[in-house]
């Protein structure tokens, strides 16, 4: 986390030279940062190779790099206004799980690890990627800082699980360098799988 929060600093400290941003315009983002994962729940769990399986399970994940790109149109209809094609990429290492099963009518807690869970061939990394459509209102400070906020939806792939619809929520903040190039720092919030703060670098394209 504090990586991330000293490269944002770094992004938005040549910021001080004032710069005229140009739109509409098309345009291009970078992203990168760190993701931090909730617990999964899963109500049935089933270990193929064992013929086992347990009532249900929680799956704790460590915080996961992550990284984003993004294509779109910025001033659209009015200035506040952009939209963009957002893909997201994570993959977060498994750390720890817990199983719960009945056992004569009392539930029965089994605690097991990543190497626990490696010995019977048994892979719960989670990756992910995130494929949406995002529009976003923001205002400009001080002739060169932009924060936004915006809110987007598209389907989510994540390995070994079916394909859903996430909710995206995104705040934010640019910082014009020059007349087409900015840099920034990012929130954003996948309803299915993380939450992340990214360190960005932008450009519209003339």
């Amino acid at each position: 986390m504090k990586r991330v929060f000293l490269c944002a600093g770094l992004f938005l400290a040549p910021a001080a030279a004032q710069a005229q941003l140009v739109l509409p315009a098309p345009y291009v983002e970078i992203a990168g940062g760190e993701s931090f994962l909730p617990i999964v729940h899963v109500d049935r769990f089933v270990v193929a190779n064992l013929g086992r399986s347990a009532r249900n399970a929680s799956l704790y994940y460590g915080d996961a790099l992550t990284g984003s790109a993004e294509i779109g149109y910025a001033g659209i209809l009015v200035p506040n206004l952009r939209f963009g094609i957002a893909y997201d990429y994570l993959e977060g290492k498994f750390e720890h799980g817990t199983l719960t099963e009945s056992f004569f009518g009392f539930p029965l807690t089994v605690h097991f690890t990543r190497s626990e869970a490696e010995q019977y061939g048994v892979e719960l990394d989670r990756q992910a990627q995130t494929l949406s459509g995002n529009l976003y209102y923001g205002v400009t400070l001080f002739q060169f800082l932009r924060p936004y906020v915006g809110f987007g939806v598209g389907p989510v792939f994540v390995r070994h699980e079916a394909t859903s619809f996430s909710e995206i929520g995104t705040a934010g903040v640019q910082a014009a360098v020059t007349d087409t190039l900015y840099l920034g720092v990012r929130y954003r919030y996948n309803s299915v799988t993380d939450h992340s703060v990214m360190a960005l670098l932008g450009w519209y394209v003339e």
